[in-house]
């Protein structure tokens, strides 16, 4: 994976999930997504979402992707 993250998402109702909310919320600072209903999914319409879902600009703020990397120089510099 190279250091760009352009990803998007398309997102289900999931009323249950603990996290739901803050995940709503939040996701867009960070991630092309879109809602698509349960009905549309069942149905198979997903195409207008998923076009829509593609049309959306990139978000402003990225996160950080090199997680691994920084994860193994801290254990690089414990045993050295």
């Amino acid at each position: 994976m190279s250091g760009e993250w352009d990803a998007a998402a398309l997102h289900l109702a999931r009323p249950l999930h603990r996290i739901r909310s803050l995940f709503v919320v939040e996701m867009p600072a960070v991630l092309r997504c879109r809602y698509l209903s349960q009905e549309d999914l069942l149905a198979g319409r997903w195409a207008d979402a998923v076009d829509a879902l593609l049309a959306q600009d990139a978000p402003r703020e990225r996160p950080r992707i090199d997680g691994a990397q920084i994860a193994a120089a801290a254990i690089v510099d414990l045993v050295s």
